[in-house]
């Protein structure tokens, strides 16, 4: 699954939030990638 088609899942599902983690190396580096979809980070603690 591609960033974009998760994104995509995330809407079709109704999520109030998505962070992308886990991406290949053939994405951009984080700094340009994180302009385009909404990325976790090393040590991002998530409260549910």
């Amino acid at each position: 699954m591609t960033a974009d088609e998760a994104i995509l899942l995330g809407e079709r599902l109704g999520a109030k939030r998505l962070l992308l983690t886990h991406c290949s190396h053939l994405y951009p580096p984080h700094e340009i990638a994180l302009k385009k979809w909404p990325l976790g980070h090393d040590m991002m603690e998530i409260v549910l």
